[in-house]
């Protein structure tokens, strides 16, 4: 998988002029450099950099960091961050927007196992 992005609503708010915003934790993780060249971490700049969008404000971003593919030896590493979102979008219009970010660099989107603790 190139791109991951798990969509956390966190708080809705009301702003000034009474429009509901929703504040959203956004995780993004890579394990797959991109076709054109560059790095997991370049993956990662170039999604983050796409997030702010009409209805779509980034209000904070987490340092990239590493972790290893479970189980090990199944796959490279990840580059893992985090973003802060405010946004006026629904959380359908917002994940369909993270969806768009991550289209190119996946292709066809497929169901993921999720890790249970």
């Amino acid at each position: 998988m190139a791109l991951s992005q798990d969509l956390n609503v966190h708080e809705t708010l009301t702003d000034p002029n009474g429009k509901s915003t929703v504040q959203a934790i956004v995780a993004l993780g890579s394990n797959v450099a991109p076709a054109q060249g560059g790095s997991c971490a370049d993956t990662i700049r170039a999604a983050m950099a796409a997030l702010p969008a009409p209805g779509v404000r980034v209000l904070a971003t987490s340092r990239l960091w590493e972790t290893p593919c479970v189980p090990a030896g199944a796959g490279p590493d990840y580059v893992n961050a985090a973003a802060l979102l405010d946004s006026d979008l629904s959380a359908e219009g917002l994940l369909d927007h993270l969806h768009a970010i991550e289209a190119p660099q996946i292709g066809q989107r497929q169901p993921q196992p999720v890790a249970a603790c």
